[in-house]
């Protein structure tokens, strides 16, 4: 049996949350109801909710800003509401609401908005999923292509993924944007070796960014902050694989202004072993993600050869 989808309701009308409750769960949604803005966003620290409805006038805290507070939870979400006003419109705008839905309004119109909006959810959420499978593969298909440009595993290219991979984590960046940020510095590294990734502009947009300095001389003038986090990482990064390790003092002082010193600061305190780990890691990911590529084509025997690699 599948896991059931589950829907918050917040509406502080006692029958009309009740009817939307009851109806929700004759569809076969697992429905959690609650009448005040608070009560609806302890829930939502409890309950990893599919989708959130939420009326919009409350005593109390409203219905919007009850949203707003459950803005880190991945659920669609939808407005419901008597007084549409311009302002609560706009709000509901900049909150992300994917649907606004003003009352009164036919139940079958709503469970067929609710539909709509679960089948949407599902359907991005697989597209996030194909993607991040796709970037697993791109990445592991530049590590194979460097490590035979190098003629060793351990190579600079190599070495330029793992560590941008590495201080991209240690500055507050997810497993996912930090192998993203690998993946930039393989492409860096490689230069036209690297027409695999020009499909993706998110790595061509790093790796152009490359050049640009701190203290803002670089080709485009940007400085500081103002250039992108990955591609101050993968400055670094790409530099850093030439050299022994602990090299970033020898950066801070061959290159003055170059760099972010924060980045270099990530730098000094990766040890030399942590890379290996990461090369580790990043084979078995790259493996994983090939095994499933081959499943999903229906090539079992080749997928079952990946995964016993693992």
């Amino acid at each position: 049996m599948g896991v059931k989808t589950h829907i918050l309701v917040l509406e502080d009308d006692p029958d009309l949350r009740e009817e939307l409750t009851d109806l929700l769960t004759e569809e076969g949604y697992a429905v959690s109801a609650a009448g005040r803005g608070e009560d609806a966003v302890r829930l939502a620290g409890e309950i990893p909710f599919d989708l959130v409805i939420a009326d919009v006038r409350m005593d109390g805290m409203d219905g919007l800003e009850a949203l707003e507070r459950m803005r880190g939870q991945d659920s669609a979400r939808m407005v419901i509401t008597g007084y549409a006003s311009e302002a609560d419109s706009i709000r509901a705008i900049r909150l992300g609401v994917d649907e606004y839905l003003k009352k009164p309004f036919s139940m079958r119109d709503f469970l067929d908005r609710v539909a709509a909006l679960l089948q949407q959810r599902r359907l991005n959420r697989e597209r996030q999923e194909a993607e991040r499978a796709a970037r697993r593969l791109t990445r592991s298909a530049l590590e194979s292509l460097a490590g035979v440009l190098d003629g060793a595993d351990g190579g600079a290219r190599v070495r330029a993924g793992r560590l941008a991979s590495l201080l991209a984590s240690r500055l507050g960046l997810d497993r996912e944007a930090a192998s993203e940020v690998g993946t930039a510095a393989l492409v860096a590294s490689m230069g036209e070796a690297a027409r695999i990734a020009d499909a993706d502009p998110r790595l061509r947009a790093v790796a152009d960014a490359v050049e640009e300095r701190w203290d803002g001389g670089g080709p485009e003038g940007l400085a500081g902050a103002d250039i992108p986090l990955e591609a101050r990482v993968t400055a670094v990064a790409v530099e850093a694989a030439e050299r022994p390790p602990q090299a970033a003092e020898s950066l801070a002082r061959e290159f003055p202004g170059r760099f972010d010193p924060r980045v270099l600061e990530a730098l000094g305190s990766i040890t030399s072993e942590e890379p290996v780990a990461e090369a580790d890691a990043s084979r078995i990911r790259g493996l994983l993600s090939l095994g499933e590529a081959l499943h999903g084509r229906g090539d079992g025997e080749s997928a079952r050869r990946a995964f016993r690699q693992v």
